[in-house]
């Protein structure tokens, strides 16, 4: 089997270290990441439809900067944002594969966003009351599911289930 190449567009430790995690478990080193931020126009916490587009726009432009046709590309887009389900407000991640100029797509399960962050919302935006929460919790503003959760779950869970459900999907199409 050829060695697989992943094209993330972002430079997020966070994002590539639950990547790999994920495909340590399907493919045991025989992948590479290659990153490169490239910035879409997306605003800094997206909210319903806009998450989906977000990871959408992300995997395209990489594909688009690095211009591979190679049979063994793999394209990456991620987005973190808020949605909106039965008037509960939730942060979810989105993933958005491309392969061989086909699309793959995952989400993330829901968490729900604590009462105290839904109070200020109506006051703040979500970016500017995470960089408050860093300095009070010590956690960084990033990673949201941990300010939510009281420090037990982080962030990077929800990445990697949005980049496991997309890459099933891609797997169960493909013979990689």
């Amino acid at each position: 089997m050829n060695k697989i190449i992943f094209f993330l567009n972002s430079k997020s430790i966070l994002k590539k270290t639950a990547i790999i995690e994920v495909l340590n478990i399907y493919f045991r080193d025989n992948f590479s990441i290659k990153e490169r931020l490239i910035k879409i126009n997306a605003s800094e916490t997206p909210i319903n439809k806009a998450t989906f587009f977000g990871a959408t726009e992300r995997a395209k432009v990489i594909k688009k900067f690095f211009n591979k046709s190679e049979k063994n590309a793999i394209f990456v887009g991620l987005e973190s944002g808020l949605v909106k389900r039965y008037s509960f407000l939730f942060e979810e991640c989105w993933c958005c594969l491309i392969y061989k100029n086909k699309f793959y797509y995952g989400y993330s399960s829901g968490l729900s966003l604590p009462k105290i962050v839904l109070k200020k919302l109506k006051e703040k935006k979500h970016v500017e009351i995470m960089k408050e929460l860093e300095k009070e919790n010590k956690i960084l503003s990033k990673d949201t599911w941990a300010h939510y959760s009281d420090n037990k779950i982080s962030r990077k869970e929800s990445i990697k289930e949005a980049f496991r459900n997309a890459f099933i999907s891609l797997l169960n199409e493909n013979k990689l």
